[in-house]
């Protein structure tokens, strides 16, 4: 892929010495990304966000190129270590999805064609930073009986005192946004909206020389968010800038957010052990479905596909959906239209019926991704649980073909999902409750599958070719998947 893009003198004169990067927010997936004839590094990883120095390298007229290896190359020459072959391979999909981080069910599915495409699914733009940047914003909430406490907190990575920002350009509309900025010293301002824009809280807070700030706000009389059928979903906005010692701004973070608590209760009874959502204090009977890419060609999923689909599923009384692990992490539209609309977000993390080789370099870039993506959703009020994978932990235990590989590929799996990702998530978001693995009893392969236990999947009618009369013959606790499937 290859395409020019002109920049002004002003633009790079105001850049010149300064950091700018080319931010790829989704490259698909083996891609070597050059600029100029200038070699900036490689993407490996469809679900992650990166970013690429060019500082130094821009010039007015600019030729930007990414070559793209084909997965089905990449896959099919991935070397295998020692005690560590893998045989298994999903319903419908090609063999060695596994080793390439990237949507598993464009390798084929049970319900789905073999389409694994590559190319540019997501926005490349410049970012050119000056004096300071947010390095992180996070939004945590303590609720009591008639108030809510907003606790708001801010990292920021002072770059010098230099005169520019450009922010966000994007390469398709080389649209430049730039001002003039005096001095090093910065502050930060916070504003509480209400769900009527009403300005009811605000700060103006100096940055500390750790580069953080926090600030609290108690809101009295709170209204709070609920669920599809149990009430509104009205959604707070708090607005965080940054900018100099002129008051102007540097850069700004919007998060819109709905006051509720959310968690998952596992508390014993005489049948074993429920797995309901509670939302402010009330338990729920989650009804809805698993949310699966809505076209196999990614770039044809729009705002307006993803509105018909989530209205869809309110308008026939649903207040949960499952983000089903063998796809993708959906766009902010998604999870912005379900707060609207009142719908609980399952996340699985993008990882379904496979077995995957921990090495370090597969570590390290399964930790961005996790952090990469909690960290752009864990601030909505929709999102109810994060979960390790689809169905692994049930296929160790139960499948003979997967269970019949390695005792060193076993142990990985209890490293991934019951060490490495929940760490990563829990570094990124504390207030989300996580669940290794759907079905899962917990973790550590006991009875992961159990209709007493956590949550189940049960296919025996359409998979196992029985009756729809036999749903009938069970409790189950959180059936989180199910169903029959159409032509």
């Amino acid at each position: 892929f290859e395409r020019t893009f002109e920049l002004t003198q002003d633009w790079c004169g105001k850049a010149a010495g300064k950091r700018t990067e080319l931010v790829c927010d989704g490259l698909d997936t083996i891609a070597d990304i050059y600029l100029n004839g200038e070699f900036l590094g490689r993407a490996d990883n469809m679900h992650r966000t990166w970013r690429f120095d060019c500082s130094g390298r821009l010039k007015t007229e600019n030729v930007l190129i990414i070559k793209f290896t084909s997965p089905i190359t990449w896959i099919a020459n991935h070397p295998v270590s020692e005690g560590r072959k893998i045989s298994y391979t999903a319903c419908g999909c090609m063999p060695g999805s596994q080793y390439i981080r990237k949507a598993h069910s464009m390798f084929g599915w049970d319900w789905g064609p073999q389409l694994p495409d590559m190319g540019i699914w997501r926005s490349i733009g410049l970012e050119c930073r000056h004096t300071a940047v947010f390095s992180d914003v996070n939004v945590s909430q303590y609720h009591e009986d008639n108030k809510v406490r907003l606790s708001v907190e801010a990292k920021v990575e002072l770059l010098g005192a230099d005169d520019a920002l450009c922010v966000g350009t994007p390469i398709a509309d080389v649209l430049l946004g730039s001002g003039v900025f005096g001095g090093a010293a910065v502050e930060v301002l916070i504003f509480v909206k209400s769900p009527d824009g009403e300005i009811i809280a605000e700060k103006q807070i100096n940055l500390s020389n750790s580069g953080k700030v926090s600030a609290e706000f108690d809101i009295s009389k709170p209204q709070r968010w609920w669920p599809n059928g149990l009430g509104a979903h009205p959604l707070y906005t708090v607005d965080v800038m940054l900018c100099d010692v002129n008051g102007r701004t540097l850069e700004e973070k919007q998060l819109r957010i709905g006051l509720r608590t959310l968690t998952v209760s596992r508390e014993k009874d005489k049948w074993g052990s429920e797995f309901a959502f509670v939302i402010n204090g009330v338990k729920i009977f989650a009804m809805g479905a698993d949310y699966i890419p809505e076209d196999c060609i990614y770039s044809r999923i729009d705002r307006q596909k993803i509105k018909y689909l989530i209205d869809t599923a309110a308008d026939s009384n649903f207040n949960c959906l499952r983000v089903w692990g063998g796809g993708y992490y959906p766009s902010d539209d998604f999870y912005d239209l379900c707060d609207e609309a009142g719908l609980i977000v399952w996340q699985d993390l993008m990882y379904a019926c496979n077995i995957y080789d921990i090495d370090e370099a597969f570590e390290e870039n399964i930790i961005a991704e996790t952090m990469d993506n909690v960290r752009r959703i864990r601030h909505h009020a929709c999102l109810g649980l994060i979960c390790g994978n689809n169905e692994m932990e049930m296929g160790w235990e139960d499948w003979a073909d997967v269970s019949c590989h390695s005792g060193i590929l076993r142990a990985d799996y209890i490293k991934q999902f019951e060490y490495i990702l929940p760490k990563a998530v829990k570094n990124t978001v504390v207030q989300t409750f996580y669940w290794p693995s759907s079905p899962s009893n917990g973790g550590g392969f006991v009875s992961p599958n159990d209709e007493n236990h956590g949550d189940t999947h049960y296919w025996d009618v359409w998979h196992g070719q029985k009756p729809f009369s036999d749903y009938r013959k069970y409790y189950f606790r959180f059936c989180s998947e199910f169903g029959f499937q159409s032509f």
